[in-house]
C-alpha cells in the first residue's frame, strides 16, 4: 500500500511539470520536412504528383511571427517550366518547430515540359539526398553551416559534363548572404558523387 501511495506522488509530481517544447529547426531541417510534406500531399492525392516527379525548385521565406503555433516558415515548391515557361507552384507553410500548418496551391502554371527522366530516384528523393548531406554533415564540417541555418533556395537539375563515376543531377544550394553556392552532385541512386563551393 505504502509503494503505490508513492507511486501516485510521484505520478502527480509529474504531472505538474510542464510539457517540454519543440525546440525550432533550421531552415535546412525545415525544407526537409516541406519535401516530406509535399511527398504527403502527393500521396493524398491533395496536390499534383508532378510536384514530387518534376519538381525543379524550393523557395522559402522566413516569416515573423509572435508564436509557436503562427507560420514561420513559407516555402514554394515549384515545377519544371512549361511550353511558355511558366511554373506551376505550391506553397508550404510550417511553424518554427517544423510543424505544417497548411498548403495552398497557386494559380497558373503550365504542364511541365522536358522534365528530366530521372532514373532510381525522383526530383524529390534527390533533393533530400543533398538535404541529407548537409543535416548529417554540418556538425563536423563548419562550411556547411551556411546551408544549414540559412538556407534560402533549393534548385534541383541535370549534372552537365560527362562523368565516370555516374554523376546525373545537381543540387544547388543557396543561403542568405555572401556565402558561396553549395552545388551538390548525385548519382541515379542518389548518393552523393561530388560537391563543390561556387562564389556568388
Amino acid at each position: 500500500m505504502k509503494a503505490l501511495i508513492i507511486g501516485f506522488l510521484l505520478l502527480g509530481l509529474g504531472l505538474d511539470q510542464p510539457a517540454i517544447a519543440a525546440e525550432p529547426v533550421s531552415n535546412g531541417k525545415a525544407t526537409e520536412l516541406s519535401l516530406h510534406r509535399m511527398e504527403r500531399l502527393v500521396t493524398l492525392k491533395k496536390i499534383d504528383e508532378a510536384f514530387q516527379t518534376k519538381l525543379k525548385a524550393v523557395k522559402l521565406e522566413v516569416l515573423p511571427h509572435q508564436g509557436v503555433d503562427q507560420p514561420a516558415f513559407k516555402f514554394t515548391m515549384v515545377q519544371v517550366a512549361g511550353e511558355d515557361g511558366s511554373q506551376r507552384a505550391v506553397e508550404i507553410t510550417l511553424t518554427e518547430e517544423g510543424r505544417s500548418l497548411g498548403f495552398q496551391p497557386l494559380p497558373g502554371g503550365s504542364e511541365p515540359k522536358d522534365a528530366p527522366d530521372w532514373s532510381d530516384k525522383d526530383s524529390a528523393e534527390l533533393s533530400e539526398s543533398a538535404l541529407h548531406y548537409v543535416l548529417d554533415n554540418v556538425s563536423v564540417n563548419s562550411k556547411l553551416a551556411p546551408y544549414f541555418n540559412n538556407l534560402s533556395q533549393l534548385n534541383l537539375s541535370p549534372a552537365s559534363g560527362p562523368s565516370a563515376s555516374g554523376r546525373v543531377a545537381c543540387v544547388t544550394i543557396v543561403a542568405r548572404g555572401d556565402d558561396p553556392v553549395l552545388k551538390i552532385f548525385l548519382r541515379a541512386d542518389g548518393t552523393i558523387e561530388s560537391v563543390e563551393f561556387v562564389p556568388k
